[in-house]
């Protein structure tokens, strides 16, 4: 069980630095399940590099979602009210689908329906779903898991942070351009079944793959807190 695994600086790591690992967090029979649902998935939306929705699309992913090995965790770090709102599939290689992302921080959560709401902000839309920019407190209850389900190195586009960079808050493209400049970057190199946790406001960034081996990721995030009413998740 991940209670027994988890180490007891992570809930440091991820408040102090900003994102903190559990090596081996899932089981490789565990992996190998999901790289047949990913498939499936990719093949019943005929979209290999990313689906959106997992919550709604795949109830293993829910399922899995929900589990102890996973909530367990995040309610160390977030509170016992935490739960997931939003999961999403990505699958990157040279030979199949491909991309750079640029540093940036993760702004935008996905909400029922649009309400006009004193401090949300830049409003989209993105596959039919109600995407918005909340106020920093509830960024800063939000929590990322990235489930590995292949090795992730410097050679098929590895995430890089830069620590403590979330402690800043929200950060405009200058400040983020000078943060790059003059602050460590850390690549998060990891093996298929290690989870990676990370704050949304943390910097991230990751190259093109360089390699035709697949990099496939879930990623789920989970919040510790409600919206303001009438504003809701949307909970995919």
């Amino acid at each position: 069980m991940i209670e027994k695994m988890l180490p007891h600086s992570l809930q440091e790591q991820v408040t102090q630095q900003g994102f903190g690992f559990i090596k081996q967090g899932l089981p490789l029979q565990q992996i190998q399940q999901l790289h047949k649902i990913c498939d499936k998935l990719s093949h019943q939306y005929k979209n290999t590099h990313g689906i959106r929705h997992l919550l709604d699309k795949s109830p293993e992913i829910k399922q899995l979602a929900y589990s102890d090995n996973l909530l367990s965790p995040i309610k160390v770090i977030l509170g016992q009210q935490a739960r997931p709102v939003r999961a999403i599939y990505f699958n990157k290689s040279q030979s199949n689908t491909n991309w750079a992302v640029a540093w940036h921080q993760d702004l935008s959560i996905a909400v029922k329906e649009k309400v006009s709401i004193t401090g949300y902000q830049a409003w989209s839309v993105k596959q039919g779903v109600v995407h918005v920019q909340p106020p920093e407190a509830i960024l800063k209850n939000i929590l990322t898991i990235r489930i590995h389900l292949d090795p992730v190195t410097e050679h098929n586009g590895v995430l890089k942070v830069i620590p403590c960079s979330h402690q800043q808050g929200y950060l405009n493209s200058t400040q983020i351009s000078q943060w790059v400049k003059k602050e460590e970057t850390v690549l998060c190199n990891c093996e298929a079944g290690d989870l990676l946790f990370m704050q949304p406001l943390l910097l991230h960034a990751s190259g093109k793959s360089q390699t035709s081996k697949t990099r496939r990721i879930i990623h789920i995030e989970y919040a510790g807190v409600d919206l303001p009413a009438p504003l809701e998740w949307y909970e995919d």
